[in-house]
């Protein structure tokens, strides 16, 4: 028996003997990550998806008998998804779950409203589904006009695997990029104030976050009382965000994070909202 049969044969059998709640694995679940890591591993950049078919089932007529079965079935099921897949750099989880040989909640976790910051996959749905608004934005066009036809015109003529992640941030994200669209913001922009991709931007050349920084600023300076202490101060910064609309809500959040005791302290010291913004760089006078 090969190295590889030998390695396959222990491998599911740990599985199927672990600790492990019948909840976190399954025959199917493990079966799939295992030919998924393994054809992860031999995949190539330059790979047709009939390559890579006959590396799949290649794969199969390695591993022991009584799993060549059901290695064929998800061949002949599932190995143009699969590749897919692995051509978008996606995960062994993700794609398992995809094919719903796996639990649902990884797709959760990757596509949740705390997905990290600049996670290639999301950041490129994002993109794609921003495009094809600003492609089809019109300002009588209603929330659910561009639903549709984001969900039917974009969605749903990507590659299996990113029509799921793409409904999913439609889903998510699609209110508050029609409010953006709304308000003029610059679809460059949005989704590095969604936090789904790394903001590339800097700063001072954004007017969004200078006019929001001034707008802030000068809310505050009303509401500022000489003996506000600085704590009072922030639970106020953070009150006002919560009275703004939700696409304004996250980057605000985000200086108040950031530049609150600044502001603060500029505040008291008696400085304009305009120099105040241009001091943390939020403007450029």
């Amino acid at each position: 028996m090969d190295f590889i049969k030998v390695f396959f044969s222990i491998s599911l059998f740990f599985f199927a003997f672990s600790v492990v709640s019948a909840a976190d694995t399954s025959f199917e679940c493990d079966l799939c990550y295992f030919l998924v890591e393994e054809l992860e591993s031999r995949f190539l950049p330059g790979m047709t998806e009939s390559q890579f078919v006959a590396e799949f089932e290649s794969l199969c007529s390695e591993i022991p008998t009584f799993f060549e079965v059901a290695c064929d079935a998800e061949v002949e099921h599932y190995a143009p998804i699969i590749y897919e897949g692995l051509q978008a750099h996606l995960e062994p989880e993700f794609i398992c779950d995809s094919i719903h040989m796996c639990k649902e909640e990884v797709v959760n976790m990757v596509y949740s409203v705390d997905a990290p910051q600049g996670d290639d996959v999301t950041c490129e749905v994002c993109e794609i589904i921003v495009d094809a608004v600003e492609e089809a934005w019109l300002p009588t066009i209603t929330y659910q006009e561009l639903y549709n036809t984001i969900m039917n015109d974009t969605c749903r003529k990507l590659p299996h695997i990113l029509e799921i992640a793409c409904e999913a941030e439609v889903d998510e994200y699609l209110p508050e990029i029609y409010s953006m669209m709304q308000n003029a913001v610059a679809p460059s922009t949005i989704c590095g104030l969604l936090t789904l991709c790394e903001s590339t931007a800097a700063p001072v050349e954004s007017s969004f976050e200078c006019d929001l920084c001034e707008f802030l600023v000068t809310e505050l300076e009303e509401r500022f009382l000489p003996s506000m202490t600085e704590e009072e101060f922030i639970a106020e910064f953070d009150s006002l965000c919560d009275e703004i609309p939700t696409f304004f809500a996250i980057a605000c959040k985000a200086e108040v994070d950031q530049y609150g005791p600044t502001v603060y302290q500029d505040l008291q010291n008696g400085l304009e909202p305009d120099t105040i913004c241009d001091e943390i760089h939020m403007c450029a006078y």
